[in-house]
């Protein structure tokens, strides 16, 4: 009678989160026998917004039904009992954990840093100006932030907060500007997202992003779920589509070409013949367009099977490599 709606896995151990009533569900042997915890009842009727584990215990962040009041607290191995955080300095909005700590998004928009389990709280400051961050999400050790006011407007850091760079925006197949909601890191460092219900990924630390959907699908009508496992694989849930993936596969669905005038016309891209700027590279599954020196980066069909490249609309006596 129950059913999972978040699940945090680590080892055997899996946690899930059980929505009508919220409770943390435990199993220590990967789902054959089932133990409820108590749930964090001091605010009434909890939801369980944000799951992380570590060895210490089970981190959450729980709110009440209207996401108004949210708190951070951790679900204790050795005491067995719910312990709240140190309250940030403003209530707090989405947080995240990396290696170093905690950060945490308050509702003045700022980030703030906690180097011990959140028994204090500072702000990384150097913000940039005329953001107010609302999500904070973490690659590794690689902060993103997303401003919501800004069209979805990310910023990432790669120095706990001190600098923020600003990533470029997130477009759908079909060029429309997308809000990213959720970024992971592989081992390998390729990040995965989901914006407006589209999956992306990028090999390059999120300076280029590369679209997962399949236009000729409808794998977006029921929007979707990324999540790395401890083994290294992508799973996802596309519509009404499951699937696993090595998640370093993905760097393989982009190809780069380059396109030339073939002043000859032998067919070939001869030396000293010169780009061509401004032309559409298409695959099967997307397109781009050439920069000054006649590249492009174009993703492949993301089910892995063959592809290939070709300019649209035929461009007379051009070579593509």
């Amino acid at each position: 009678g129950t059913c999972a709606e978040q699940i945090v896995r680590h080892g055997d151990s899996l946690f899930f989160v059980c929505p009508n009533p919220y409770t943390i569900n435990f199993s220590p042997d990967r789902g054959n026998t089932w133990d409820t915890l108590v749930a964090p009842v001091y605010l009434s009727f909890v939801k369980i917004e944000k799951l992380f584990w570590d060895s210490e215990g089970l981190y959450a962040q729980i709110a009440d039904t209207a996401s108004v009041y949210r708190q951070l607290g951790r679900w204790s191995f050795q005491l067995n009992d719910w312990v709240d955080l140190h309250p940030l300095p403003f209530g707090v909005i989405d947080w995240t954990k990396t290696s170093a700590g905690f950060y945490a998004v308050a509702d003045d928009g700022l980030i703030y840093f906690s180097n011990n389990q959140g028994a204090s709280w500072t702000s990384t400051g150097n913000f940039p100006a005329g953001t107010f961050f609302y999500r904070i999400e973490s690659g590794g050790d690689i902060l993103f932030a997303i401003d919501p006011f800004q069209n979805g407007q990310t910023w990432h850091s790669d120095n706990g907060g001190i600098t923020w760079t600003k990533l470029p925006p997130f477009f759908n197949y079909q060029g429309n500007l997308v809000s990213p909601e959720t970024i992971l890191a592989a081992p390998d460092g390729t990040l995965f997202a989901m914006a407006d219900l589209y999956p992306f990924f990028s090999e390059d630390g999120g300076l280029h992003w590369y679209s997962m959907f399949d236009p000729n699908s409808n794998q977006n009508e029921n929007g979707g779920t990324l999540q790395i496992g401890p083994d290294g694989m992508l799973y996802g849930v596309i519509g009404n589509s499951l699937f696993r993936q090595p998640a370093s596969n993905f760097r393989r669905l982009v190809a780069t070409a380059r396109v030339v005038l073939d002043q000859n016309q032998n067919g070939l891209a001869d030396v000293g013949e010169p780009p061509v700027a401004g032309v559409i590279v298409a695959s099967t599954a997307n397109y781009s367009i050439t920069d000054s020196a006649g590249f492009a980066k174009i993703t492949l069909k993301p089910d892995f099977s063959p592809d290939s490249l070709f300019l649209f609309p035929a461009f007379p006596n051009a070579v593509v490599f």
